[in-house]
């Protein structure tokens, strides 16, 4: 025994599916575009911890300036 929507039914059934369509679509993208963020932060902090590294270097290899006269 097979039921068959009429209609109303089949569109109101068109609509729900049209929105969990649309649901599943817009989380994935979500997801992919926060991973995309992720990867981007990570890469921020290797690039300011090279930063920092370098600035290290540059004072410890700077001549110190406490002889510089004072008014």
């Amino acid at each position: 025994m097979i039921i068959k929507p009429n209609r109303s039914e089949r569109l109101a059934l068109l609509v729900v599916g049209t929105f969990v369509l649309g649901l599943v679509v817009g989380v994935l993208s979500m997801k992919r575009e926060l991973n995309h963020i992720k990867f981007e932060n990570k890469l921020m902090m290797y690039k300011l911890e090279e930063t920092t590294e370098i600035i290290e270097q540059m004072l410890i290899m700077s001549p110190a300036k406490d002889d510089a006269p004072r008014d």
